[in-house]
């Protein structure tokens, strides 16, 4: 049977659906710890280190950091705590189901991440994972937000030509400026509070604060 939903909207993961309510942020303090948090770079650096492939566990993402830093090894144990810390108190936003619940009849739905390839169970556990017709992660194709690839990956999968989709997510870059090159509808939410974020995100027409804010841009 043809599925008579014939747009689609995607979703970023980390601060635009879910969040880790623990400071210090483990992505920023693994920065911090091993010392690349003030190269410019630091952010894309550790991505590609352990998120453009499945990697076991939090121990060998530190070990790819390292030698793609060019650090000499550390002990992984402080690291180990503050990730499964964070993995325990991983929440997604209020508004998020309750918005994809309504989003569902209408659209398509997607999920499109950077994201290591553990600590991810809280997708399933929360019913997130019920709510999406694909789930797109980098580790699974190889290709890291905003390479196009990863884009045409993600429609090939949903179905759907680019100027049927859009791309909701809070790093301008990445998300919105890479999916409009890409032919889609980008929309850029910036949570208020948003204390959790390592994104860099800047000014865009289409900006929302919260996730059900979408709802009246998306039309009928």
């Amino acid at each position: 049977m043809t599925d008579p939903r014939n747009r689609g909207v995607v979703f970023d993961l980390w601060n635009t659906l879910a969040y880790a309510a623990v400071s210090p942020n483990p992505v920023v303090w693994m920065a911090e710890r091993l010392g690349v948090l003030s190269r410019p770079d630091w952010g894309d650096l550790i991505e590609r280190a352990y998120m453009a492939e499945p990697v076991p566990g939090i121990e060998e993402a530190l070990r790819r950091v390292e030698e793609a830093a060019g650090l000499s090894p550390t002990s992984p144990a402080p690291f180990v705590e503050v990730f499964r810390r964070a993995d325990r108190s991983t929440r997604l936003f209020d508004d998020v189901l309750p918005t994809l619940k309504e989003l569902r009849p209408r659209f398509r739905l997607a999920l499109l991440t950077n994201t290591q390839s553990f600590g991810l169970d809280f997708i399933r556990e929360t019913g997130l994972a019920d709510l999406f017709d694909v789930t797109c992660y980098s580790f699974e194709c190889g290709y890291l937000k905003p390479d196009p690839r990863i884009f045409q990956w993600t429609a090939d999968r949903l179905g759907l030509p680019p100027d049927r989709l859009t791309m909701v997510g809070d790093n301008l870059e990445k998300d919105v400026l890479a999916a409009e090159a890409a032919g889609w509808r980008g929309i850029l939410i910036k949570r208020a509070g948003e204390a959790l974020s390592h994104s860099e995100t800047g000014d865009h027409p289409l900006t929302v604060r919260l996730l059900s804010d979408i709802v009246p841009l998306l039309g009928d």
